[in-house]
């Protein structure tokens, strides 16, 4: 945290980030799984996952970081609730 220049305040916000949008996009990612395919939704949640856990390691800043966090929770929501419908392997 300080090498981003980050405050104590930011720990808080990485975890709650991450679980608020991968708990919002369960749901949703069933219904999208339904209705596209559960393969190649759970296929885009890896690809989003992978993205974004790049963009973490590249983050300069507090608040890219707690945004990338973000983005791997909502592609997380797609790879749990896909991968466990209807595993693509």
């Amino acid at each position: 945290m300080r090498d981003l220049g980050a405050t104590d305040s930011l720990a808080p916000w990485l975890g709650a980030s991450h679980t608020l949008t991968m708990g919002s996009l369960l749901i949703v990612g069933g219904r999208l799984g339904d209705r596209f395919g559960y393969r190649r939704l759970f296929l885009l949640g890896l690809a989003g996952f992978t993205l974004c856990s790049l963009l973490s390691s590249l983050a300069n800043g507090p608040a890219w970081l707690v945004t990338a966090r973000a983005g791997q929770g909502a592609a997380g929501g797609l790879l749990m609730m896909c991968g466990w419908a209807s595993p693509p392997w």
